[in-house]
């Protein structure tokens, strides 16, 4: 009220769900109170009865006061942004996008994942994977993660498109990962390589949290790239991560998404598919 006046105040607030009991606390800081997070609970037709206008008049006068809110929160100090970024969540998106084109046939979300795969390749990989970046600068060793997740990607983005460019990456990240973050004594992989900062614990990833477990996105990856290579070591790996795993994923099945996929994809029955013609000649497939 004390930026838009009592009249388009009031109507502001019929709009947005605004109210002196407020809809939100925030429990890690009580002391603010109850606040409100600016919503519509209703339709814009209800809140025009009780305001005594037409929709399309209401309709109308909302960006205005939507613009003076806003230029009064610009006043006050923006929150910390986390803008880098990060190898193995773009790899998640690559594959996101790959497959959607894919099975959607739409040449959009294939030429996104395109250009992430472009990205990852100028400015994050100097014989090897970085972690993050930012500024125009990357840096940090790449995890485990970084290595899976991107691969995935890469392997999407050939089932996308049938550029072999995309799988030889892909057969590169593994065969990188098998000698930075294998553990050639127990099986599985480290979540940090193994010539990297010296831990007190280096840890094996095997269950999935909000993105997928190292181990479950390496077993995914080797099992697909041993199908399209016939490298019966890779086609091992995937069966080295599930014999580690099997007691935890009988517990816990919820747990390893990630994992049942390379099981699934292991279990399945093979199939070979022989595509002959010229290479100009090819079709996305």
């Amino acid at each position: 009220d004390a930026v838009l006046g009592a009249e388009d105040g009031r109507l502001f607030r019929t709009v947005y769900g605004v109210t002196e009991a407020g809809n939100f606390e925030d429990p890690h800081h009580p002391e603010f109170g109850r606040q409100n997070v600016l919503h519509r609970p209703r339709p814009l037709e209800g809140c025009a009865g009780d305001l005594g206008l037409d929709v399309a008049t209401l309709e109308a006068r909302l960006p205005a006061l939507r613009e003076r809110l806003l230029a009064e929160r610009e006043t006050r100090t923006h929150p910390g942004l986390d803008d880098k970024v990060l190898a193995s969540w773009n790899g998640l998106a690559l594959a996101a996008f790959a497959e959607c084109g894919r099975v959607l046939g739409d040449a959009h979300y294939v030429e996104v994942a395109t250009r992430a795969a472009t990205f990852l390749r100028r400015q994050m990989w100097d014989a090897g994977l970085l972690h993050t970046w930012k500024d125009g600068e990357a840096k940090v060793d790449g995890l485990l993660e970084d290595y899976a997740y991107v691969g995935l990607g890469l392997l999407e983005l050939f089932k996308a498109t049938g550029d072999i460019a995309h799988l030889h990456w892909a057969q590169r990240l593994l065969d990188d990962a098998l000698d930075h973050f294998h553990d050639e004594e127990s099986g599985g992989f480290f979540e940090s390589p193994l010539d990297g900062e010296e831990l007190l614990l280096r840890q094996k990833p095997f269950f999935d949290a909000a993105t997928p477990s190292g181990n479950g996105a390496m077993a995914l990856l080797s099992t697909w790239l041993a199908r399209y290579t016939g490298n019966e070591e890779w086609e091992a790996v995937g069966g080295e991560v599930l014999a580690l795993v099997a007691g935890q994923l009988q517990r816990a099945v919820t747990g390893f998404g990630s994992t049942l996929l390379a099981l699934d994809l292991i279990a399945a029955p093979p199939r070979e598919i022989a595509i002959v013609g010229a290479p100009e000649l090819r079709a996305p497939f």
